[in-house]
């Protein structure tokens, strides 16, 4: 598969390898020793334009392959991005807010949004703008879809047909006959065109049962500490949640003495991996119980900077930054949910690396 997407991105896209523009399983550093290696990185001008990530055409979307590409993206300071699995899955990354934008091409012949895809890839008309607007154009198609369907009811229907015929006879004589008549809105169930795609063994829909990976997060979490990323706060952590602070962030939040936060301890924010039901995340949780002054305007900073708040003015817990979920089972190798726990890792702190440039 490698091979044929270098093939098209040569052949159909007309990127030059000999020219270094179809840079190929490049190894990125993460951590101290840890490597991420893109699949193919699209190249124009000398920069870094596009990342393709490719999975089996068998295989279903899996959160975990958008938590690899979001990385990566990170990793590399992309925008855009594609995942290529049982279809083809189109990214924008909007830094500035934090945001995932995807849309989903179907493997169909002739397919529109295929055959504009071909074009926007395709290296003398490439544009990430263009990729950008692409997606949130197909965004607002689908959600225009979904609001007209959930206006077409039986209700209206009646109201619609009722407000026609009133153009047309008297009130008295519509209504009579419209008493006799019942309406009722139902979509049509879609037959797939193409059979059922096996559901990769790792994917949400497989149900996996929640085997007890505790173990191996609180390892990785030690390794990190020993490397100087973290500090590890294992009397905090359990079966459900691995936390631990960062240098950088400790300067902006600083643990206060004598004062007990949602944590009972005086600490007022923490990274907290949170496994639930055969999956984990990733995600930076703040507390403001009891958080003091000089805390709070360090929470309000934040807040102005991301342009986003708890809905609650009296809130009590606040996560940001959280990444898409790991789904692991029985199969699930410690290796894998480690590298995992790398790729949420990196893109947890990608994000904050941005948040302390701009506070």
């Amino acid at each position: 598969m490698q091979a044929e997407w270098e093939t098209y991105c040569a052949e159909l896209f007309e990127y030059k390898k000999i020219l270094h523009e179809i840079d190929a399983q490049r190894r990125l550093t993460v951590g101290s020793g840890g490597a991420i290696i893109p699949d193919i990185i699209l190249r124009t001008d000398g920069n870094d334009v596009f990342d393709i990530e490719l999975k089996q055409y068998c295989r279903s979307f899996n959160e975990t392959f958008e938590t690899q590409l979001i990385s990566y993206l990170n990793m590399t300071h992309l925008s855009v991005g594609m995942i290529v699995c049982s279809k083809i899955y189109l990214y924008y990354y909007e830094y500035a807010t934090i945001s995932v934008n995807k849309i989903e091409i179907p493997f169909e012949a002739d397919h529109p949004d295929g055959i504009a895809l071909m074009e926007m890839l395709t290296k003398d008309t490439f544009s990430a703008e263009r990729i950008k607007e692409f997606i949130y154009e197909k965004k607002r198609h689908e959600e225009n879809i979904k609001e007209i369907s959930k206006n077409i009811t039986s209700d209206w229907i009646k109201e619609t047909v009722r407000a026609r015929l009133l153009e047309m006879y008297p009130e008295q004589d519509v209504d009579r006959v419209l008493t006799d008549y019942s309406f009722k809105a139902i979509m049509p169930v879609k037959t797939p065109i193409h059979p059922p795609i096996i559901t990769s063994p790792s994917s949400p829909a497989a149900d996996p049962p929640a085997e007890d990976i505790s173990p191996v997060i609180h390892e990785w979490c030690r390794e990190k500490m020993r490397e100087g990323e973290i500090n590890f706060l294992q009397d905090a952590s359990n079966k459900k949640y691995a936390r631990f602070t960062t240098s950088d962030l400790d300067e902006i939040i600083p643990y206060q003495n004598g004062l007990k936060s949602g944590w009972n301890n005086g600490r007022f924010y923490s990274y907290e991996v949170v496994r639930y039901k055969g999956q984990f995340k990733t995600w930076i949780a703040f507390s403001n119980k009891n958080a003091p002054a000089d805390i709070r305007q360090a929470y309000s900073k934040i807040m102005s900077v991301l342009g986003s708040r708890p809905r609650k003015v009296d809130w009590q817990w606040w996560c940001i930054f959280s990444t898409s979920n790991f789904t692991y089972n029985e199969n699930t190798t410690p290796d894998e949910i480690r590298n995992s726990l790398e790729l949420h890792f990196a893109q947890v702190r990608a994000s904050v690396k941005k948040l302390l440039e701009r506070i």
